[in-house]
């Protein structure tokens, strides 16, 4: 959740956890939706409307942080549903290949993905557990 500034930065003021329904597997990741969307809800009127839905965040244990197939159609379903009300969705990919974590950001626009540079970031570790 959060906005988009006047000069066009994307700024990420909150993260939404999966929820305590969601299901984890080896290779992937059923959200717990019903939490989700409370969570949407309450962060979106809190802030009178103005932190939105940016897109969605998941980790690659083991992998690398680029978009799998599933991670691309997923991103394009998101830009092309008029629930999610925003056309330009971020995906963010926390990858554990090694003993470091990296993490990338990809962005739906216009029919295509794209690779977006953090320029800053607040936390040196995440205020969540990854599993």
């Amino acid at each position: 959740m959060g906005y988009v500034a006047k000069n066009n930065d994307i700024v990420i003021t909150d993260l939404i956890e999966a929820g305590t329904n969601a299901e984890r597997y080896e290779n992937a990741f059923i959200p717990d939706q019903e939490y989700q969307l409370e969570e949407f809800s309450k962060i979106y009127f809190d802030s009178n409307r103005t932190k939105n839905y940016l897109g969605d965040w998941h980790t690659h244990p083991n992998h690398t942080a680029n978009l799998s197939l599933k991670d691309k159609r997923t991103l394009t379903l998101i830009a092309n549903s008029p629930d999610s009300q925003n056309s330009q969705p971020l995906m963010i990919i926390l990858s554990g290949l090694t003993k470091d974590w990296t993490l990338n950001a990809f962005q739906f626009d216009s029919g295509r993905i794209y690779l977006r540079s953090f320029f800053t970031c607040k936390y040196k570790q995440l205020p969540y557990v990854v599993f």
